[in-house]
């Protein structure tokens, strides 16, 4: 899930900082973005495979991860994780309880590890 401004992803340098191990971008900026203003990465409109998988969302604080998670569930996902309550369940959080983090990590949406297994079958 991604939303442009001037053509460029935002809050892509952010992920690319510090981010969790084997997390993806869900760059949806500002996070109340409304649903019919989200561009969508793969056509999930023939099948419900990607849909229906696991997605934990997280954020720096923890304020827009929830907002995020309702943008998804609005689009149709089914099994959606908050990191936790605002305000106390951000990537300063998870770092401060000792949990591993990737540093100056480079997304590239072709690469291969960036391809979550349920695309497959999405594309199908």
């Amino acid at each position: 899930v991604t939303t442009e401004y001037g053509g460029a992803p935002l809050l892509l340098e952010g992920y690319e900082t510090l981010h969790i191990p084997g997390s993806y971008p869900i760059t949806v900026f500002p996070p109340n973005t409304p649903v019919d203003e989200v561009d969508m990465l793969v056509d999930f409109t023939s099948t419900n495979v990607c849909k229906d998988s696991r997605v934990f969302v997280h954020c720096w604080s923890g304020n827009s991860g929830n907002m995020v998670a309702l943008t998804l569930i609005k689009l149709g996902f089914t099994n959606v994780h908050a990191a936790g309550p605002e305000g106390s369940a951000g990537i300063w959080d998870w770092r401060a309880a000792g949990y591993e983090l990737v540093e100056n990590d480079k997304f590239d949406a072709n690469e291969k590890r960036f391809q979550p297994s349920c695309m497959d079958a999405c594309t199908a």
